[in-house]
């Protein structure tokens, strides 16, 4: 989830705009929010679609 979060971030800030100082979009931009509750979303359907796999403890990860 954490990826997936960062990886739109990254995508909110234009190529025109990617610098040294600019590496995250604005706080208020409007779009942050919508877009992250998406990406969000998304990764945790796809997470329960998933079949359940056992960590390294050996019980699920959920």
């Amino acid at each position: 989830m954490h990826l997936a979060a960062a990886d739109v971030l990254a995508g909110l800030v234009g190529d025109n705009l990617l610098g040294a100082h600019r590496l995250l979009p604005d706080i208020l931009d409007p779009q942050v929010v919508e877009t992250m509750a998406a990406a969000v979303t998304a990764v945790e359907s796809a997470r329960r679609r998933a079949p359940h796999e056992p960590t390294a403890d050996g019980l699920e990860d959920r």
